[in-house]
């Protein structure tokens, strides 16, 4: 939080509950100082939800008090990968059913992370977890570098994505090894409103590694920008 607040160009900051010491109010609190304490704005948790798995819904609810506890709006949602899932489609909505209900008492909205191999792999999917569980408090994390070829129109994803996310493991090859190029993907967010979620999972120390990131991100931006100033 140190960096982010103080040399790089970003403007808040999600909370992976994965880099937790410990989860209880006194160590939240801190978190939530420190980000007003160097300028960030707590855009999100993030967290993961396996609807077949024993005690999942509760530790879920756990995830969105303490997104609400940190005065995040959203609690980015990565779903477990199908073939470890055990669950039918049914069993999925009615978990999801069940974690949007909590997700309303506590005002902290679900952002559904796309990827492949889950059951939110593609506009398909989540097209129909969205119709089925019928909730407003049910959205979409989009996957800057998963995004499906048939949703690079804005109408397709747009009204119901509030986050972009990306995990890179990769600086070096970021933007080069994904499916998609990536100036479409960025103008597929032109105009995007909500928060453009980065996280790094690699082996390189972070220190030197995000900042890289942000860089490589920005000089994307400016690229594209340059691109359509002189169509």
């Amino acid at each position: 939080m140190d960096l982010c607040g103080s040399e790089l160009p970003v403007d808040g900051v999600a909370f992976d509950e994965r880099h937790f010491p410990r989860s209880d109010g006194e160590y939240l609190a801190q978190l939530k100082k420190m980000a007003v304490d160097t300028g960030l704005a707590v855009e999100a948790l993030v967290t993961t939800f396996e609807p077949a798995a024993e005690g999942a819904l509760e530790r879920l609810e756990a995830s969105l008090q303490m997104a609400a506890t940190l005065g995040a709006p959203l609690a980015v949602v990565h779903l477990g990968a199908s073939q470890a899932l055990g669950a039918t489609l049914g069993q999925v909505v009615h978990a999801l059913k069940d974690a949007t209900g909590a997700a309303k008492r506590l005002n902290v909205t679900i952002a559904l992370h796309n990827a492949p191999g889950t059951a939110a792999a593609g506009v398909a999917d989540l097209k129909t977890l969205s119709k089925q569980t019928d909730s407003a408090w049910l959205r979409y994390a989009v996957d800057v570098a998963e995004l499906p070829q048939e949703a690079m129109e804005p109408s397709e994803l747009r009204r119901d994505t509030v986050a972009g996310y990306h995990a890179s493991g990769n600086i070096d090859t970021f933007g080069a090894d994904e499916r998609n190029d990536l100036r479409a993907v960025l103008r597929f967010f032109e105009g995007f409103p909500g928060p453009l979620i980065l996280a790094y999972d690699g082996e390189e120390e972070e220190r030197t590694a995000v900042p890289r990131l942000v860089n490589w991100l920005r000089v994307m931006l400016a690229k594209d920008i340059a691109t359509k100033a002189t169509m």
